[in-house]
């Protein structure tokens, strides 16, 4: 049979309920125990600067929309790559299915080629679907 070595702890602590420990716990961890976030462990450092990380620049970025769930980024890099080099390819799946969620983003490196990638994808038919482009709106919080 084996036996468990556990010790209460209630009076040492001050709680009003028992609270059940390990023998191997210290009074002191048990006593002290306050969650510090990760940032803040090692001694009295500050928060990390927010403001001091790279932004990304949106103002080339496109959104497409009115895209079937069959599609993939390859796809989407494929029709858009002939306007100019792509910086990124964003497109949105559902959590569960992994399937395209309709809509895309992809941020070309020159804004001329964004501005081509709109007027020329805007009304577009692709799978058997009229794609509509527009700039992609930033997000007010960033501003």
């Amino acid at each position: 049979m084996v036996e468990k070595n556990v010790v209460t702890l209630a009076a040492v602590t001050g709680q009003s309920r028992p609270t059940l420990m390990s023998a191997t716990s210290t009074v002191t961890s048990a006593a002290s125990s306050k969650y510090v976030a990760p940032h803040m462990r090692s001694g009295d450092r500050k928060p990390m600067d927010m403001s001091r990380l790279p932004t990304r620049d949106d103002s080339n970025t496109i959104r497409i929309t009115n895209l079937s769930e069959d599609t993939q980024e390859s796809d989407v890099s494929a029709l858009c790559k002939p306007f100019g080099s792509l910086q990124r390819v964003y497109m949105a799946r559902d959590r569960e299915t992994n399937l395209c969620r309709g809509f895309a983003f992809v941020t070309y490196i020159d804004h001329e080629a964004a501005a081509r990638a709109i007027q020329k994808l805007n009304g577009h038919g692709y799978d058997n679907l009229i794609l509509t482009a527009e700039w992609a709106k930033t997000d007010p919080k960033q501003q």
